[in-house]
């Protein structure tokens, strides 16, 4: 480890400042378990956006021209959130976030989709999970934003990789590598490498 930050050039006061950070944020959640987009967000007018739309272009007028004051956002966060510290909470508090922030996200970032992938396909909603993995995998290679022009998408790329390998298969790192994937995904098939410890190991399923 020492000698991989030493190549990436982080330094002892830069890893001790992201330990303050890190102490001091947080998720505001309410005693059932719902947590806030951010301060206030609750107090919007509610809207739920029809599933399986995509983008801010689906939304009506009198919506999109006051969208600030809307239960409406753009990208997962607090699914985010709840993915990649899915180990901190219960299964029930993940679902009810879910379920309540997918009717209310445009994706209108490429970086949504991969997130509730992986989410949906973590709790085991596998065929909802896998065809927004589907979509978000061919973010550029179809053009889904329309702006592929602009450039390559790396951030849903890196978040298509992580729900593959963390949603689908929950992979699980430990003293030896071990994942399972969904029986429900029968047609599913691919095969990739993984380096894991210094090892290099190759997963097919």
């Amino acid at each position: 480890l020492k000698e991989r930050l030493s190549e990436l050039h982080v330094t002892q006061e830069e890893i001790s400042r992201w330990v303050e950070v890190s102490s001091k944020l947080e998720i505001p959640c309410k005693s059932d378990g719902l947590c806030e987009q951010f301060e206030g967000f609750f107090k919007l007018k509610d809207f739920a956006i029809e599933p399986g739309a995509l983008g801010e272009k689906n939304l009506p007028q009198e919506v999109l021209a006051s969208v600030q004051e809307y239960q409406v956002i753009k990208q997962a966060d607090v699914v985010a959130a709840m993915f990649l510290l899915r180990d901190k909470f219960p299964r029930e508090v993940l679902v009810k976030n879910y379920d309540y922030y997918i009717r209310r996200t445009t994706h209108a970032s490429s970086l949504s989709l991969p997130m509730y992938a992986a989410l949906a396909l973590y709790l085991g909603r596998s065929e909802e999970g896998y065809s927004m993995l589907k979509q978000a995998a061919l973010a550029d290679i179809a053009d889904v934003y329309g702006n592929t022009c602009d450039g390559f998408h790396v951030g849903s790329a890196g978040g298509v990789w992580t729900a593959i390998l963390f949603g689908l298969l929950r992979i699980q790192p430990g003293e030896s590598l071990s994942y399972e994937r969904s029986a429900s995904l029968g047609k599913v098939s691919m095969s990739f490498n993984v380096t894991y410890r210094g090892a290099k190991v190759r997963v097919s399923i």
